[in-house]
């Protein structure tokens, strides 16, 4: 046995020329394949999951349960309601016109300076129904200087006294502007008269 030869272990050691092409072809290969399909590069998402409170949940489960409130516009009273209310408050506002009587002496005096035939002295006359309008145009007419409202005033002081409702009697004369007879005293007028007399005499008690 001794004489026998004793086997050397070798190491086969690759051709460094062949490890190099066969790196190079796989790197080729890489890159052919890394050129032919396209590398999809993505982003992470991160999803963060948060829990509402128990309260929050228990108040969104309140408000589900109750129904919205629906405001109902104010009803307005219909018109011919509103009318009356105005109506009446304009009346209850407004105060009762009492009349201004002048004093009868000065009536006369003031009327007897421009009319002196509707006068028996100091004693009015019956005046004819529409005296007034007459005695306006006759004042526009001469330009005498007495307003409307101060003839209208002397005519009610006069035709509302005692001298003269007591005259008013069923055929007496009813004299015009200038002294004329145009008309007597009807029936209705004279209880007119009498009716107002009467007035005249509870007002003074």
């Amino acid at each position: 046995m001794s004489d026998e030869k004793r086997k050397t272990l070798t190491l086969k050691r690759k051709n460094p020329a062949a490890t190099e092409g066969v790196t190079e072809s796989t790197n080729a290969t890489n890159t052919s394949s890394t050129l032919q399909v396209p590398r999809v590069v993505g982003r992470k998402k991160v999803v963060t999951v948060t829990t509402p409170p128990a309260w929050k949940v228990k108040k969104q489960a309140l408000a589900a349960k109750v129904p919205p409130k629906i405001e109902t516009p104010p009803v307005s009273p219909p018109k011919s309601v509103e009318q009356a209310i105005k109506v009446a408050v304009s009346r209850q506002v407004k105060a009762p016109k009492g009349v201004t009587l002048i004093p009868l002496d000065e009536a006369i005096i003031e009327m007897k300076t421009y009319w002196p035939g509707l006068f028996d002295g100091d004693v009015p006359k019956l005046m004819a129904i529409g005296s007034f309008e007459k005695l306006v145009a006759d004042k526009q007419l001469n330009a005498y200087p007495i307003s409307n409202k101060q003839i209208k005033r002397c005519l009610k002081s006069i035709t509302r006294s005692k001298v003269y409702l007591s005259q008013t009697v069923v055929g007496m004369p009813r004299y015009d502007i200038k002294g004329h007879v145009v008309a007597a005293v009807e029936e209705c007028e004279q209880q007119y008269a009498i009716e107002r007399l009467g007035r005249t005499v509870k007002t003074k008690q």
